[in-house]
């Protein structure tokens, strides 16, 4: 039930979030991180990396995992910013799932709304609505000014790694 709740949630944010006219301005140049296995200091070995990039109206997402945990599902959690620390989080939301084969490679995408204006980062981790184990981190997405914001109404305060 926790999944389906999860998933209705993050549906009903999008589709809210494409009726006030969320425009992704500050995403507009293509931008590209890498994934690393996180332990905790957002440094590690580079597992992957992310793509964030203006797509019309829309904003696209890609994860590509190479050389992870082999036979492994992870949500995708798009993090907003709120300091300079790598998981200084004001809000999250989970984009979907991305699992990888049995040589720890897989990939993920999403073309939507973009949850959050400002900048980000994303956290990629075993868990349903926190980083329970294996969290992967994107490195921080800078967007076009450098207001932080608030997380909006019904969204997940703070990190998924720090829940």
């Amino acid at each position: 039930m926790k999944i389906r709740k999860g998933l209705l949630f993050s549906v009903l944010l999008v589709a809210g979030l494409a009726f006030v006219g969320f425009s992704p301005q500050s995403y507009a140049a293509k931008q590209k991180k890498n994934l690393v296995n996180d332990s905790g200091s957002c440094t590690g070995t580079v597992v992957g990396n992310v793509v964030v990039k203006k797509k019309g109206s829309d904003v696209l997402v890609k994860v590509k995992i190479i050389n992870g945990t082999p036979n492994t599902r992870r949500v995708v959690f798009w993090v907003c910013q709120s300091g300079t620390g790598c998981h200084s989080g004001c809000g999250f939301v989970s984009l979907g799932n991305i699992t990888t084969d049995g040589s720890g490679n897989g990939k993920f995408k999403y073309k939507g709304p973009a949850p959050f204006a400002g900048t980000i980062h994303f956290d990629i981790c075993v868990g349903e609505t926190s980083c329970t184990g294996g969290n992967y981190f994107s490195g921080i997405f800078a967007a076009a000014s450098d207001e932080l914001i608030e997380a909006p109404e019904g969204v997940i305060e703070g990190d998924p790694t720090l829940q």
